[in-house]
């Protein structure tokens, strides 16, 4: 995904989010999900003195119900989109 794409759809559940990313090849429209998770950085001051807000693909433990929840919710959305 380039830098400036946006996605589709974003679902979010406090630090955790999916997002959606719609896809077309040969006239044909595919859909996507990346999981994150957002943590703030404290050590990293370049961006604001109480440190970089960063983004990872790793979840801890409490993590995965959460993402497991919203991964479900996309892909509901991802169905019922597909069909209209």
């Amino acid at each position: 995904m380039s830098e400036n794409a946006k996605p589709e759809k974003q679902f979010r559940a406090g630090a955790l989010s999916v997002s959606v990313w719609k896809r077309t090849h040969n006239d044909e429209v595919f859909y996507n999900a990346t999981p994150q998770r957002a943590y703030l950085d404290k050590k990293d001051t370049s961006e604001s003195a109480e440190g970089t807000w960063k983004y990872t693909d790793s979840m801890g433990r409490d993590d995965l119900p959460i993402i497991a929840a919203l991964l479900n919710t996309a892909f509901s959305w991802i169905v019922v989109t597909q069909t209209k």
